[in-house]
């Protein structure tokens, strides 16, 4: 029954996340903010034995402390535990966002996921 109620609470909010913003286009489980555009020009993609190796940016007229707070918000409902600012980190995988204000105002996003380093 557990396992039923989290899966129903991810699907709650995956489906929300797809209707506010949709998902990153090599990333279907991170969720991308509405306003932000991803840029696919930029998108990196790579699946090692170790895990996924990822970056992909996204711009977007709205306030970097806005989308600071929309993934500190939205992450955790997904499975993502917050190890530190805009660090996280899911099963294998750690997430860094870099969120930064660009010259005429919005954001750029950068999304970094690499495999969680085992000793």
């Amino acid at each position: 029954m557990r396992k039923f109620a989290f899966l129903a609470v991810c699907l709650l909010f995956s489906a929300q996340a797809l209707a506010e913003g949709g998902f990153l286009s090599g990333l279907s489980d991170l969720p991308l903010m509405q306003g932000l555009t991803e840029d696919a020009n930029a998108a990196l993609l790579f699946d090692s034995s170790e895990g996924r190796i990822a970056q992909f940016k996204a711009k977007g007229p709205i306030a970097a402390e806005q989308v600071q707070r929309f993934y500190a918000d939205t992450l955790p409902e997904l499975g993502w535990t917050p190890t530190g600012p805009g660090r996280f980190q899911r099963e294998k995988e750690q997430l860094r966002l870099t969120v930064k204000p660009v010259r005429g105002g919005g954001s750029e996003t950068i999304f970094d996921l690499v495999p969680v380093k085992t000793k």
